[in-house]
């Protein structure tokens, strides 16, 4: 059985913290609350004397019963190596070196795709795909930050926890405004999270909450149950002309050979039925693999609306949809490069406006947090030359962020690394542009970036603004008023000297707040 240790939750003493070391053995614990076993995840346990960092176990729903904490496997013997605590943070938490100041990231632990990102209550909410016992990928949980302004999170605890169903995969979340569920309270509207349990096998589950903070799992679940081995990442959005809900669902076929959608409609988020099929790609074309999203755009100077289908990859095509069926109007087409993944958008935001997110792949070696998620940005679609194209814009409010600027040489009075660079050309096509390390370069149709060399759409003419969003560990880069979108990850740009930069090209660098922090 191994080893085991009985704790009894009192107010202001209700966290388990557990030492972690990578590298080390892994354990499997076991947490059993009056006989339930209420949590269950696998650990790079230490000791608290040669640990990296400590991960926590938040019992402030156990408060004044006691818990038992078994564990089982790794090098320990005799007591569990864990204690009680208060749930304070640790010294120095989030500023640490090469903690992103404006970009989201946990606390503690690994993160991945954004989910269930949704305006209620007066704020958005992000949830995230979370590992809050380890560094690396695992123990998937729904971690959940909150925000006034999409710049600046506070992070609070988890809210989907690994149950008899399965560990808590990707999906999306609603504001249930026409208590269509029945989870509402007659005064507020529920809160409807709407998530894969990866089990065995995969299933389609919902959770609700009716203040934002305390989440309940439906009785019910799974509401969806297994279609194929590639089942996971529902989006659920509001269809006005058919008066329901629809949900967009991965699919994928034959040992997930073959990536389709599946559409699936409801009147009451709990019960399903399939409507129609969107085919993807099969084998090494990835489209329509994973974390769909669905939804209408505005296309810009005009009163014309068109639906977009996007997938984890960036890829995406615009069409008509019917509340049935999704019939593609365009190729399948691309709106980033680099390593921004599974981008999700924002359901029910008060000004209308369409916000992605997404998650940027990029380690933070030595930290006791892993990852981060993008910068907000707006989608519009554009006229080109080529027809209708998504544009991805950062968010018009992060310009609230700047503090000092700086032009020209006088960028090397900058001794930062968390800023926003705007390249400004006033007559050609090239770009040569090089800072402290950063080295960018566009020629004709191709950008490269710190080393990093991708494809450059639509190349710009005279005033084009090529803009570089600097963050420690990440560069996401924007040009064509949106429609050329690249991230990389870094550990080495800004730390090192020296500034050029091509003729006919204006530069100015803005010093940007921090958002990160301790935020009450």
């Amino acid at each position: 059985m191994g080893s085991s240790v009985r704790f009894q939750i009192e107010s202001g003493s209700s966290f388990l913290l557990f030492p972690v070391k990578r590298g080390n053995p892994q354990c499997r614990v076991r947490i059993f609350h009056q006989g339930n076993e209420v949590r269950f995840f696998t650990i790079e346990l230490s000791d608290f004397v040669d640990c990296e960092w400590e991960a926590r176990v938040d019992g402030s729903e156990w408060i004044g019963s006691e818990v038992e904490v078994v564990i089982e496997g790794g090098s320990f013997d005799g007591g569990a190596p864990c204690r009680l605590g208060d749930g304070s943070y640790a010294s120095g938490a989030y500023g640490e070196s090469l903690r992103p100041q404006y970009h989201f990231s946990p606390y503690r632990g690994w993160m991945n795709d954004p989910n269930g990102l949704v305006y209620y209550g007066g704020e958005y909410h992000l949830f995230f795909q979370h590992n809050p016992y380890g560094w690396g990928w695992g123990n998937m949980t729904w971690g959940h930050a909150v925000s006034q302004d999409l710049l600046h999170w506070r992070e609070l605890g988890d809210v989907l926890h690994p149950d008899d169903l399965g560990t808590m995969f990707s999906g999306s979340g609603v504001c249930d405004v026409r208590n269509s569920s029945g989870f509402g309270d007659g005064n507020r509207a529920s809160l409807v999270l709407i998530y894969t349990a990866a089990g065995n096998p995969f299933t389609q589950c919902v959770a609700y909450s009716r203040d934002g903070r305390t989440f309940h799992k439906h009785a019910g679940n799974p509401v969806i149950g297994n279609i194929d081995k590639g089942n996971r990442d529902p989006k659920v959005f509001w269809h006005e002309g058919t008066g329901r809900w629809v949900m967009a669902l991965y699919v994928g076929h034959q040992n997930e050979s073959e990536y389709t959608v599946e559409l699936h409609g409801s009147s009451d988020l709990l019960h399903w039925e399939r409507l129609s099929v969107v085919s993807g790609g099969k084998g090494d074309n990835r489209y329509l693999y994973e974390c769909p999203d669905m939804f209408e755009l505005c296309v810009e100077g005009s009163d014309q609306r068109r639906w977009v289908l996007t997938a984890a990859n960036g890829e995406y095509q615009i069409g008509d949809f019917d509340g049935v069926e999704f019939v593609p109007e365009s190729s399948v087409l691309r709106s980033c490069e680099g390593i921004a993944y599974a981008s999700q958008t924002f359901d029910g935001l008060p000004d209308g406006r369409r916000v992605m997110m997404s998650w940027l792949r990029a380690e933070s070696p030595g930290m006791p947090f892993n990852q981060c998620q993008s910068v907000p940005q707006e989608l519009t679609l554009v006229r080109t030359s080529g027809g209708l194209r998504l544009s991805r814009k950062p968010l018009r409010e992060l310009v609230s962020l700047r503090r000092r600027s700086y032009a020209g040489s006088g960028l090397l009075d900058y001794l930062g690394d968390s800023c926003e660079i705007r390249l400004v050309r006033s007559h050609g096509r090239g770009l040569d542009f090089s800072y402290r390390g950063l080295a960018l370069t566009i020629k004709g149709d191709a950008l490269e970036l710190c080393g990093h060399r991708c494809p450059w759409r639509y190349g710009g003419g005279d005033g084009e603004a090529v803009v570089l969003y600097v963050d420690r560990t990440t560069i996401e880069c924007f040009s064509e008023d949106g429609l050329n979108y690249v991230s990389i990850g870094i550990l080495d740009a800004l730390g090192g000297s020296g500034y050029q930069v091509s003729s006919g090209v204006d530069v100015s660098l803005f010093e940007l707040a921090p958002t990160v922090g301790l935020q009450k």
